[in-house]
């Protein structure tokens, strides 16, 4: 209706000189210099019309926002991104339920894994070359990250949509790459099987244990929904669903129609590139994800566990007399695969000590004459008494069965541990390319892990930047480079340029740039590298390459998740509660008995060897030891002022593992690796457990996601220090015997210490499978109906289960027709509208079994990841209630139009929470049209032209 008449602009000139400032900022462009364009209206012009393009019942939707918030658009979908998702095919074209690979889905993706494995091991093997397993337990994680990371790039950049088509293309390359590698070293992977046949030969079977270990939990316990018991499940579902039919990144958001997805969605990515490719139905490959990262996890564990115990091992026979003090062989074959196996073990398959209360409780019942309750299997998942912490652990967490970023993470964390032994084990060795590699992945994993769980970051990336530190403090000694060696005369010219670089990188914001970072890294590398002493300059310039190269990788990994990703809840506050000694006992008992004697063992062993006659005082009298005993004293005295009894007990670790640390550093000739890492883990570990009773996150609940997520990593990391150190306790305790050996008393002593040693760890170790062997039958049997062994998460329907509720009663199975008619028929992903109800019920089970986007999903879930925009939750859900409650044909109109829905449901839950006369207004709408009916269930179509005479699709933007 209108037609362009003029535009012009009046830029500046010089001298007659005109200059073109149309690439400059809005100060010009916008203010200064605007272009201006004028327009005639036409006999074309149609008020109706103009009304429906501009669609102000979506305006209202809108939000205003400030420019420095508008990169994320408020969490919508662009046009383009909304437009885009619309080509993605039906529900059936994604998955087919008649694909041969969802005959044994389980033997397909077992296969997908274990392909992507093998073609990951020649270039595994030669990154880990220093590692004593050569890393091959790491290519089953690195296996599957060289399929999905590569994809995910390619769809988050913008460079391809994500399709099927794409992962069997990258997938291919991947293959034939590995092949070729194969064929190329085929002889050196030969001779590494000969020599490392043990270490490679567990680590299949521990992966392939875990693995059917967790399907055979998930065959018993299939079902993706339960009104008590269901947790997270249904959340889960829907997002990998959605991001598995999402053709951009970031997916659309399946609880808030028009919305892009704001959470850590990577675990889920990890599982959707397989489903894509072999097209499994997501109700049974949600039951195949958690196998998954359960054997992914464990074969990480393992490879780190038995790396640290063979690297001690070799410490121990390359110096088997340590001040005239002898060292046992420790010759024994198997010994470090064992361990490793006890480090995957002490990780997912151990529970923690209030297990062994709750089951002792329940058997002093029974002595006493009463009948003990039912076996309390969710009590260990919350061992703080009064308050709102969670204390899930790994085996926990598997057998209650979500799909959660936590559970998922533990695979990545484990990456970034392993990755952080194998840079220390390389650079020491003097291996300046791999180092440089590996601090490059270093960078990748701490973005891997951002992207899968977030809250694992602060801990992957202490561990990333404490493995490039000690690694340069034990590297060998090499030359600065030319240009940091220069003179006096130049020092203060490159001092000034790297302050200006660095105040480059700071003045980067939030997000800042790749540019900014880089300036900023390259800024603080000079600086560090110009103020160290002169004898540590070259160290220092390393170390902060090294730190500049991972956090470049880091951020270019993750740029495409960042800038489309909203923090809300990053800062700190003081914790308003701290953890009772006796909670912390029984959750922490089983990892801080061995660490502190693994402590105490190494001090006396470290004072045994003191040349005859020293002081033993000397240690503290000198100035290294001065410094080390004040902090020592400093941190117990702030963990008793600002923490409670637990805080001193990670104090007292930290401050004994610290001490001991600087004692390896100062022995450079004969430093222990494997023990300079396990004490860095047990720094860490410590502090973590500590920290969330000095700090707790903004915006949390007390302290529940603190304590939940922060305890989570430090149990994968304290687990797998207590697996070194019940090993290096043992010979510890077995060279002090044989040390005395010629004297009776002092050899009977020993003894009695040492089978003190093995039969107590002996009885903590079987304590601590009290849980899985206790609680895990309670656990299975909670299901709506026993069906028999399925890997189908929806068999529990077939059932046809009913949901009694005080406001009504249901047959949850009435809603599947309708559901299957959505798979088979709608293409693309439109918005859908269904009743909106309370958390965990049946509340959006359309969008949950469908992968379709709903107006709104569960609501504090919602407010949880949009907390900036809240607002909008809650008026989504009163505007979704009232449609569904009031009969008012224009309240419908402007719903459906404000929120793009292009689909009504009407089946259980919108009877149970809607009213008769809006349901049976719906009928007499003009703009609504049944296209399914079955019995009380109905869905609609939407007619967006009927909606206003004229109307075209809109997508909802933000108004800003």
């Amino acid at each position: 209706g209108f037609e362009q008449v003029a535009q012009f602009r009046n830029g500046p000139s010089l001298f007659g000189i005109g200059i073109d400032t149309s690439g400059a900022e809005e100060t010009f462009t916008v203010y200064d210099d605007p272009t201006v364009t004028i327009w005639r209206k036409t006999d074309g012009y149609s008020a109706e019309r103009a009304r429906a393009i501009l669609n102000g019942d979506a305006a209202r939707a809108g939000v205003d926002l400030p420019p420095a918030e508008a990169a994320t658009n408020a969490l919508l979908l662009t046009p383009d991104d909304a437009a885009s998702q619309q080509g993605g095919g039906t529900w059936s074209d994604v998955f087919d339920p008649d694909a041969p690979t969802n005959t044994l889905p389980w033997l397909w993706w077992l296969v997908w894994l274990e392909v992507a494995a093998l073609a990951a091991v020649p270039w595994v093997t030669a990154l880990f070359a220093r590692l004593p397993d050569r890393g091959y337990p790491l290519s089953k994680v690195l296996g599957v990250l060289a399929i999905v990371g590569p994809v995910w790039a390619f769809v988050a950049w913008d460079v391809a949509e994500f399709s099927a088509r794409l992962v069997w293309v990258w997938s291919a390359v991947v293959a034939v790459g590995g092949a070729a590698l194969w064929a190329r070293r085929r002889a050196e992977l030969a001779r590494l099987w000969r020599e490392h046949w043990r270490h490679w030969l567990i680590a299949e079977l521990v992966f392939v244990v875990a693995f059917f270990a967790m399907l055979a939990l998930r065959a018993a316990n299939p079902d993706l929904w339960h009104p008590w018991y269901g947790g997270e499940k249904p959340m889960e579902v829907a997002y990998l669903t959605a991001i598995t039919r999402s053709s951009t990144l970031p997916a659309f958001d399946p609880w808030f129609g028009g919305g892009a997805m704001n959470y850590y969605y990577g675990g889920w990515f990890v599982l959707a590139v397989p489903i894509r490719a072999l097209r499994i139905v997501p109700e049974v490959a949600f039951n195949l994800g958690l196998p998954t990262f359960a054997a992914l996890s464990a074969t990480a564990a393992y490879s780190t566990a038995s790396n640290l115990v063979t690297l001690g091992r070799r410490h121990r026979r390359t110096n088997n007399t340590a001040g005239g003090v002898s060292t046992s062989t420790d010759a024994g074959r198997w010994t470090a695969p064992a361990f490793g196996v006890l480090g995957a073990a002490l990780l997912l398959v151990v529970g923690n000590l209030d297990a062994v209360r709750i089951q002792a409780d329940r058997l002093w019942t029974s002595i006493s004459g009463g009948t003990p309750p039912a076996y309390d299997w969710w009590a260990p998942s919350r061992v703080n008494p009064g308050t709102n912490d969670i204390t899930e652990f790994p085996y926990w967490s598997l057998l209650y069965g979500d799909l959660h970023p936590h559970v998922m993470g533990i695979a990545f964390l484990g990456l970034v541990i392993a990755l952080a032994c194998a840079y220390v084990v390389t650079v020491r060795a003097g291996d300046t390319r791999r180092g440089l590699v590996l601090a490059v992945a270093l960078g990748v994993g701490t973005g891997a892990v951002r992207i899968v769980h977030t809250w694992d970051l602060p801990a992957s990336m202490v561990l990333a930047a404490g493995a490039i530190l000690l690694g340069q403090l034990l590297a060998p000694e090499r030359p600065l480079p030319a240009w940091l060696a220069a003179g006096r005369d130049t020092r203060p010219l490159l001092a000034l340029a790297g302050t200006v670089l660095a105040a480059a990188g700071v003045s980067g914001g939030q997000h800042p740039n790749l540019i900014s970072l880089a300036l900023g890294g390259l800024g603080a590398m000079l600086l560090l590298a110009l103020v160290a002493p002169a004898r540590l300059r070259p160290r220092a310039a390393r170390f902060a390459g090294h730190i500049v190269l991972a956090g470049s990788a880091h951020v270019l990994a993750t740029w495409p998740y960042l800038r489309a990703n909203e923090v809300y809840d990053s800062g700190l506050q003081e914790a308003p509660i701290t953890t009772p000694l006796s909670s912390f006992a029984w959750h922490w008992g089983l990892f801080v008995l061995p660490v502190a004697a693994l402590l105490v063992v190494v001090c006396a062993r470290r004072l045994r060897a003191l040349p005859e006659g020293q002081d033993r005082l000397v240690l503290m009298t000198s100035p290294l030891g001065m410094l080390a005993t004040i902090a020592a004293f400093v941190l117990v005295g702030a963990a008793v002022a600002f923490g409670g009894a637990a805080t001193v007990v990670c104090a007292v670790l930290i401050a004994g593992a610290a001490v001991l640390l600087i004692g390896e550093l100062r022995r450079p000739a004969d430093t222990d690796l494997a023990l300079v890492v396990v004490l860095g883990i047990v720094v860490l570990g410590s502090g973590i457990v500590g920290g969330v009773d000095v700090v707790t996150v903004v915006n949390d609940i007390q302290r529940m996601n603190t304590v939940f997520k922060f305890w989570y990593a430090a149990w994968q990391l304290l687990a797998l220090a207590a697996a070194y150190a019940i090993w290096r306790v043992g010979v510890e305790l077995a060279d002090a015997v044989r040390n005395v050996a010629g004297d009776a008393a002092a050899t009977r002593r020993r003894r009695r210490v040492r089978s003190a040693w093995t039969w107590g760890i002996t009885a903590l170790l079987a304590a601590s499978l009290t849980f899985p062997v206790v609680a895990t039958g309670p656990r299975l049997d909670q299901r709506f109906a026993h069906t028999g062994a399925t890997l189908d998460g929806l068999a529990y329907l077939d059932a046809d289960p009913v949901l009694v509720k005080d406001d009504g009663t249901i047959h949850l199975a009435d809603d599947l027709p309708m559901i299957e008619w959505l798979r088979q028929n709608v293409s693309g992903t439109p918005v859908i509208a269904e009743a909106s109800g309370p958390l965990y019920d049946w509340t959006a089970r359309v969008s949950i079994l469908t992968g379709l986007p709903t107006v709104i999903g569960w609501d504090h879930h919602q407010r949880q990841q949009r907390r900036g925009v809240g607002y909008l939750v809650d008026q989504r859900v009163a505007e979704t209630q009232a449609f569904f409650t009031v009969p008012d044909p224009e309240l419908a109109r402007s719903y459906l139009r404000r929120y793009g829905v292009r689909y009504v449901v009407v089946g259980t839950m919108e009877h149970r929470v809607g009213t008769p006369e809006a349901l049976a207004a719906f009928d007499e709408l003009a703009f609504l049209e049944p296209v399914f009916r079955n019995g009380d269930s109905v869905i609609y179509a939407v007619d967006p032209a009927a909606l206003v005479p004229g109307a075209a699709d809109t997508a909802i933007v933000a108004v800003g």
